[in-house]
């Protein structure tokens, strides 16, 4: 009988897992220079802009919010990916500080252009080898606003 409740936990379990990360509608995935480290962005089912981040095909972090709240204005929720730009930098500049006198600076960049709730956003992403780096830039402000921003980020750890 417990072997039983054992394995109907478990598959229930494993069927929440599936069907969760099936309703995440991937916008974009972008590499590192060394395809060892992705971001995946993207909208669940209930339209909140989430990501997610792989490392040699293993997720390390699951999908998780995405988003700021800015004067009482939740971007993120309800969102709408308008445009995707990619591009890769690859430099070397000198560097006179420490042990190093040159600074190799790869990753590849991608820029989602989003609205949500009416305020226009860029998500702007930074993949580089072993890590990932991602901002917020608040476009066409209507009206000037009076509070701080405070973020939705999350991550959940895999």
């Amino acid at each position: 009988m417990l072997m039983n409740r054992t394995c109907i936990l478990c598959v229930l379990l494993l069927f929440i897992n599936e069907t969760g990360n099936a309703r995440v509608k991937s916008a974009c995935k972008i590499y590192s220079p060394d395809k060892h480290t992705s971001f995946e962005a993207g909208a669940d089912a209930a339209q909140k802009m989430v990501y997610r981040i792989m490392f040699n095909g293993h997720e390390v972090i699951t999908w998780s919010a995405l988003g700021f709240v800015l004067d009482g204005i939740a971007a993120g929720e309800k969102v709408v990916i308008k445009s995707i730009r990619q591009k890769d930098n690859r430099e070397k500049f000198a560097w006179r500080l420490g042990e190093d006198d040159t600074i190799t600076n790869n990753y590849n960049q991608v820029i989602l252009t989003c609205s949500s709730a009416g305020l226009p956003f860029n998500v702007i992403a930074r993949v580089f080898n072993g890590s990932v780096a991602f901002r917020y830039e608040i476009l066409h402000q209507p009206i000037p606003f009076t509070n701080t921003t405070r973020s939705l980020y999350s991550r959940r750890l895999q």
